[in-house]
């Protein structure tokens, strides 16, 4: 579409994500500041999809009456305000839930993003663009760790959320600036009742939330528990596991470059089969390092884990973007409200498996690439429902 910004789009898309993991190198620091539990520190991530799912469920039909832009700036600017709360939080209470609400005014960028985005484009060229995003999905998460680790140790963990105010004011004026309005006028403002109960009746949807959830299950589970593993456990500094989560979303990366060259000569369900193969191979392979002992012995444990799950982010980076890609093509005439729906289902699902991972921490390594290889089962559960019910149709 004429006028339409794909790296304003791209930046929208990936801010939730750099907003979820941009702390997650001070975690331990949270939990010592705040004088509280990892369990409880970990639950601000958990607590973050929840207010995201939440999100995602009004942000698509609030575009639907008022305009893709409007609601655009109103997340923006809720964001925004809520990120200034979680820097002046002084207790774990207050920033559970100054989080929920970051978390309900960040999910604009992402369910009005993709809406966009269908609005605009269609067939092969919106399956590439969405490989785009996808590859930014994978980038923004790296991100956060990233400019969190080095951060927190030059000036503590608040000023990762004070960083967040600056990118909501930026964000803010460049949506106001660039951002074209792209809402069809034919749009049907579908009642939201009657298009869930369709909607959920759907298995090949029910396929593809199962797609989305667990791959992101696998990632932010990765992002929560990752630095009690590697900072905690093997002493890396929270820099140094910036640096170590930045080489593992190289591999979604091209992955989704993967994906985008591809498209037009593989179908979607091929892509995405060998992509949960490669999840369910290195999520085996990353248990294995743990259970064998390797993951202690100095750099070479290092170096497996970055291996195996470089081979995880690699199968994420080609299921998402071509599940994201298929799974509304029949909702098309109501797709703000539909992606609200699809995202809120699948939203609750992250949520529900950050929670369980952080209830599963122990304080070793294991919990973490047991819970990610039994996500890939979930997967391929995924990907039968998705494409086994639409050849039936």
């Amino acid at each position: 579409m004429k006028g339409l910004s794909i790296a304003l789009l791209i930046a929208l898309v990936g801010f939730p994500q750099i907003s979820e993991t941009i702390y997650t190198p001070a975690l331990p620091s949270v939990a010592t500041g705040l004088s509280t539990s990892a369990y409880m520190v970990e639950a601000t991530l958990s607590i973050y999809f929840l207010g995201f799912a939440i999100g995602v469920a009004l942000w698509g039909s609030i575009s639907d009456c008022c305009g893709r832009r409007p609601a655009m700036l109103m997340g923006l600017l809720t964001y925004g305000v809520a990120t200034w709360g979680c820097a002046g939080s002084a207790d774990i209470e207050a920033l559970l839930a100054w989080r929920f609400v970051q978390a309900f005014g960040a999910s604009v960028g992402s369910v009005l993003t993709q809406t966009i985005l269908r609005d605009a484009y269609s067939g092969a060229e919106r399956a590439k663009l969405f490989s785009v995003m996808s590859a930014a999905l994978a980038f923004s998460p790296a991100i956060g760790p990233l400019l969190g680790g080095a951060v927190s140790e030059l000036f503590g963990w608040r000023a990762n959320f004070l960083l967040l105010c600056l990118f909501a004011v930026v964000l803010s004026i460049w949506t106001f600036l660039a951002l074209v309005e792209t809402r069809p006028h034919t749009i049907q403002r579908a009642k939201t009742g009657p298009l869930f109960m369709c909607m959920v009746q759907s298995r090949a949807l029910w396929g593809h939330i199962l797609l989305i959830g667990c791959t992101n299950g696998i990632i932010f589970s990765f992002y929560q528990e990752a630095p009690f593993i590697f900072i905690d456990h093997l002493g890396l500094l929270p820099s140094h596991y910036g640096l170590f989560g930045l080489l593992i979303a190289a591999a979604t990366i091209i992955a989704a470059r993967v994906s985008y060259r591809q498209s037009g000569i593989l179908s979607a369900q091929k892509i995405i089969q060998c992509g949960i193969c490669a999840v369910l191979a290195g999520s085996l392979f990353f248990t294995l390092t743990v259970l064998s002992g390797m993951l202690e012995v100095a750099l070479m444990g290092i170096f497996l884990a970055a291996l195996s799950l470089l081979l995880v982010f690699f199968g994420i980076g080609l299921i998402i973007p071509n599940s994201l890609s298929q799974a509304l093509k029949p909702y098309q005439a109501t797709a703000g409200t539909a992606g609200s729906i699809f995202g809120g289902c699948y939203y609750c699902l992250i949520a529900g498996f950050t929670w369980t991972m952080g209830a599963l921490h122990d304080g070793t390594a294991l919990p973490l690439p047991l819970y990610m290889a039994l996500l890939g089962v979930l997967l391929l559960l995924g990907g039968r429902l998705a494409f086994q019910a639409r050849s039936l149709a």
